[in-house]
């Protein structure tokens, strides 16, 4: 059984769409939405169980906030639907976006998006196809080429190798925050979370990165890392502010952080 929803009109600005399933997965329905807004400018997603969208066409949207998909589903562990793995569908909708401006992913979108990116990793591809993988996963084709500020939420330690690819997917990104969310299910977050950027830098860190904004780190080692990489290596950057964690030593972060070398000598860098 299929469910489908057509959004036609030409002259739509803003659309916004708020489906929920109270966080029961109805794997016997297959929900999906066809948006055929060409001016479209701004949209907003939300859902719980990851729909299938198609949204063709879109020439000048400004800004895409997407928040699907259950934060706390293991889509590694069922097959939703039983077409494959459901969290394939966060990728298609990012394709979908390759027009956008300013886009911002929650934590529940981007955990779905890293087990499909995951899945891809384990594929056992040739050392001259890594390259390749950073732009490409399996059939899905990323490029932000107007995309110039871009928000991250991050629920999960996997969630971060997802960075990367969104990075050099976006070679004209001005602005970036990411943001660490709370997830009280995933005991396993502060445990194992790491992030190892391989490969070459980011185009955009080369060139046009000016601002960071970073929130929820606590002070621990692989967070250093992460600031101790983007600061090394975004050449144009000229502000990081770094909001720590009320019951995190802020002091000594501060410390830890404010002697990290930067590659831009225009560089400010504040943990509030």
């Amino acid at each position: 059984m299929s469910v489908k929803f057509n959004v036609f009109w030409y002259k739509l600005p803003r659309l916004k769409i708020e489906y929920r399933l109270a966080h029961s997965f109805h794997g016997c329905i297959e929900y999906s939405f066809v948006l055929h807004c060409p001016n479209l400018e701004s949209l907003d997603l939300h859902d719980d169980f990851l729909a299938k969208y198609s949204a063709k066409h879109l020439k000048v949207l400004d800004h895409a906030n997407i928040s699907i998909g259950y934060p706390c589903a293991d889509y590694a562990a069922f097959d939703l639907y039983g077409d494959g793995n459901p969290s394939n569908r966060a990728f298609e909708v990012l394709e979908e976006l390759s027009s956008v401006k300013c886009l911002s992913l929650s934590g529940g979108t981007t955990k779905a998006l890293s087990c499909s990116y995951q899945t891809a990793q384990c594929t056992g591809l040739d050392d001259d196809e890594e390259d390749a993988l950073l732009i490409r996963l399996r059939n899905f084709e990323l490029y932000f080429r107007f995309l110039t500020c871009l928000e991250l939420g991050f629920r999960t330690c996997e969630s971060w190798s997802l960075l990367p690819l969104l990075l050099h997917s976006s070679p004209n990104l001005e602005y970036l925050v990411l943001k660490k969310e709370l997830d009280l299910t995933s005991y396993r977050y502060k445990t194992v979370f790491s992030w190892r950027p391989e490969g070459p830098v980011p185009e955009c860190m080369l060139l046009h990165l000016r601002e960071i904004e970073i929130w929820g780190f606590q002070g621990e080692s692989q967070e250093l890392e992460i600031i101790d990489f983007f600061l090394g290596h975004a050449d144009v950057l000229q502000k990081m502010s770094i909001h720590v964690q009320e019951s995190s030593p802020k002091m000594m972060f501060s410390k830890h952080v404010l002697q990290i070398p930067t590659a831009s000598e225009a560089c400010q860098v504040e943990v509030i």
